[in-house]
């Protein structure tokens, strides 16, 4: 039998319940019904009803353990507000009598009745799981076993905050004491303030692994820890070496991240296969007010969050639903009205969401006079732009645009919940741009169409409701297409305009092109696109120049933009914060990563786009 709880409260001795004759069934029933009920609730019931019942099971005779007022506050706070509480009691003999829960001295087999009540609630106890602080050496004696380093030392499930780095899973060491991770590319060592997952009962009671590989997490999965971010991580344990030197690690793991990442031997490691840590399922995880909590996080993670999205955040998610407090910009919206070629600026940079991206880069950004169009891009479902930069572009009179992505096998199945809800997804990204306040989205779908062409038909029809849904809104908001879905629904990057691609570009405001061109396929656009809507197709300049490309990185992808400049398509400059992560303005003062990135947008001749043909 699990030990009590070090926190469980004191029960009075003036409270008791009701009686019934019920049988094993129904005291059955009432744990289930107990057991649906919240964490904090659920937790708070089976102490105080465990008190009771192992007070009447040591003293059967007592009459104080077999009165309870029905007044009494622990009591009402504690257990009666727990639904299928007062029907265990009266499962196992409780009776109101007056305002009192009084078990007579008649009730009929009182000893296995409690005895079978302890049984079950000692079952759901046992699935109590939550983080413990610690610091080394040791950890408590409930803590999860779920690893061993090569030597034999018992490795346990462990997390610890990384300055700037959010809270990071990992490995926590039972008799050399600390915790370890992966991060950074080196193994990461703290010896104090780190937290250890614990339960009351067995490994089987709490958790549960379920194999996965490159970077997949299963839904049932349970949270460990978060990025800076606020990206989710989640604990995961690998294997490694053979013989004397098997080990086998707590690690972490989050989409995107390719594989479960650890440290060892001083450096973080990664695994391809491994295996994810997930919550029994009868198990529930206690989260005390004290317990450390991610930050809000102002990106969505999945087409379940978009349609579940309202204006006062999701539940059980830290949203930030900060507004910005500008109006939309309407100076540059007539460039893109009067179909003239125009420069869009894709931010993507060091992942998004950190003092690099939205702090460093925006302060030194000074060449708004270059630049039609924004796009605050990251790889998280919906990225919406941080509220400064709305308002600087708002205040250059750049429209500012979200993005909308999904990549990679499970980017199919969210790319099926997307165009199996196409129109409330439509609608709800409209409500977050009224939100939010930014002024529209590029929609990049580098994931699979499961439906094949007629998924191709589905998705032209999304954009064409996603189009109709903002400019109900407001008339100037933009919708642009990422050029990376075939005529067979499959990933497919054209690197130009073509009668497959037409039908989405037909239904938005501009197709983004693939960055992998030559000049023949950018004239070929502009032909199938015509007049009217040439500069409605963007054509990407990568600028750390990955590929097969007909230009350079950096200052060299100048030439890049003059070949987009004679063909009078428009611009879309992908991740030019190039200049301070890897440019002359890396690592140097806020004034001279000002003066590195004007020069680097000097370099450009962007001022060329928009002189067209």
């Amino acid at each position: 039998m699990p030990r009590p709880y070090a926190d469980s409260p004191d029960v009075p001795h003036d409270a008791v319940a009701e009686v019934s004759t019920a049988s094993s069934d129904v005291l059955h029933n009432a744990v289930a019904e107990v057991s649906t009920a919240s964490g904090d609730m659920l937790f708070s019931a089976l102490q105080t009803l465990g008190v009771v019942l192992r007070n009447l099971q040591r003293a059967p005779a007592e009459l104080k353990y077999r009165s309870l007022k029905l007044s009494n506050p622990k009591l009402q706070s504690q257990v009666l507000c727990c639904p299928g509480a007062l029907a265990l009691l009266e499962a196992v003999g409780f009776v109101s009598d007056g305002g009192i829960l009084t078990l007579p001295p008649s009730t009929p087999e009182i000893e296995s009745r409690v005895e079978n009540a302890l049984a079950r609630l000692t079952t759901m106890e046992a699935s109590r799981v939550r983080w413990r602080r610690h610091s080394a050496p040791g950890v408590a004696e409930s803590a999860l076993l779920l690893g061993r380093a090569a030597d034999g030392t018992a490795l346990h499930i462990g997390r610890a905050e990384m300055v700037g780095g959010g809270m990071q899973p990992g490995a926590a060491r039972a008799h050399s004491g600390g915790f370890s991770t992966g991060y950074g590319g080196q193994e990461r060592c703290v010896a104090e303030a780190y937290e250890v997952l614990c339960c009351t009962g067995g490994l089987a009671a709490a958790v549960r692994l379920v194999d996965a590989e490159g970077g997949k997490v299963p839904l049932e999965a349970l949270p460990a820890g978060w990025e800076a971010d606020g990206t989710p991580m989640f604990s995961a344990v690998v294997t490694t070496g053979a013989g004397e030197t098997l080990s086998v690690r707590p690690g972490k793991v989050r989409p995107g991240l390719g594989g479960a990442a650890f440290g060892e031997d001083g450096k973080e490691r990664l695994a391809l296969r491994y295996k994810v840590v997930c919550l029994a399922p009868d198990a529930v995880l206690d989260l005390p007010p004290n317990t450390p909590r991610p930050p809000t996080r102002r990106f969505l993670l999945s087409v379940g969050e978009l349609l579940a999205w309202t204006p006062d955040g999701i539940a059980g998610v830290s949203l930030d639903l900060t507004r910005a407090a500008t109006l939309a910009p309407t100076t540059k919206v007539r460039a893109a009205e009067l179909s003239q070629p125009r420069v869009l600026h894709c931010h993507d940079m060091a992942g998004g969401y950190n003092e690099k991206a939205d702090g460093c880069y925006l302060r030194a950004f000074t060449s708004w006079a270059a630049v039609d169009e924004f796009v605050y891009f990251a790889h998280h479902r919906v990225s919406i732009p941080p509220p400064q930069w709305i308002e600087a572009c708002h205040a250059h009179g750049v429209p500012c645009l979200a993005t909308l992505i999904t990549e990679h096998e499970e980017g199919a199945v969210e790319n099926s919940r997307l165009l199996d809800n196409a129109e409330l997804a439509a609608a709800q990204l409209a409500q977050m741009l009224v939100h939010y306040g930014h002024d529209g989205y590029l929609v990049n779908i580098e994931a699979p169409l499961p439906g094949g062409a007629a998924d191709v038909a589905r998705l032209a029809r999304f954009l064409s409701f996603l189009r109709t849904a903002c400019r109900n809104y407001s008339t100037s908001a933009r919708v642009i297409v990422y050029d990376s879905i075939g005529p067979t629904g499959a990933v497919e990057w054209s690197d130009e305009l073509t009668t497959a691609n037409r039908t989405l570009f037909d239904a938005c405001d501009g197709i983004f092109l693939n960055y992998w061109w030559r000049p023949p396929q950018l004239m070929r656009s502009r032909a199938l696109a015509g007049v009217a809507r040439c500069a409605d197709v963007y054509v990407g300049v990568d600028v750390f120049a990955r590929g097969d490309l007909s230009y350079g990185a950096g200052p060299g992808c100048a030439e890049g933009v003059q070949q987009v400049a004679e063909t009078g398509l428009s611009l879309a400059l992908f991740a030019p914060g190039w200049s301070l992560e890897v440019g002359s303005g890396q690592g140097v003062s806020a004034e001279e990563a000002t003066k590195a990135d004007a020069e680097f947008w000097a370099k450009l001749g962007t001022d060329r786009i928009r002189e067209g043909m």
